[in-house]
């Protein structure tokens, strides 16, 4: 994977969530990494990778809570469903779209808490190249900084 992009989160990148209010559930900034694949290799093509800091893990918490319950309204409305994953960070949950056939892309979403941390990896790749397990190794690898930056 490639990294193409790297930088604090502009306001029209922040979660609907936050209500226009940046500072919401102690929100303290966000980050977001984009990176590209070859599309010749098994795994993602495309990967939106943001992280939000809060000031606690309560916030956090409460932050991680809210996102939950706006991805459970819009389920249907994005063609995403909920897959069950091994729990990453503090706790996590993940959405995707359904196997399609060959050539056509899939979707994963994997959001998580790691203590005052918040984190979604965004993963768009060939249907029979790109597993939700592929996306999770790659979630597991951002999981390890983000308990280092603890």
């Amino acid at each position: 994977m490639e990294r193409f992009a790297n930088a604090r989160e502009v306001s029209s990148e922040r979660s609907p969530v936050l209500g226009g209010d940046p500072a919401r559930f102690g929100r303290q900034g966000g980050w977001v990494a984009r990176y590209r694949g070859s599309g010749a290799a098994k795994g993602p093509l495309l990967i939106a990778s943001t992280v939000e800091m809060l000031d606690s893990g309560d916030g956090a918490g409460k932050f991680f809570g809210e996102l939950r319950k706006r991805d459970q309204r819009v389920e249907g409305a994005t063609g995403l469903t909920s897959v069950d994953i091994p729990r990453v960070g503090d706790e996590s949950y993940a959405y995707a779209t359904p196997h399609a056939r060959p050539g056509t892309i899939r979707t994963v979403a994997v959001t998580w808490r790691d203590g005052r941390f918040v984190a979604t990896a965004f993963a768009n790749g060939f249907a029979e190249r790109m597993s939700v397990r592929d996306v999770l190794a790659l979630v597991r690898r951002q999981d390890r900084r983000l308990a280092n930056a603890g």
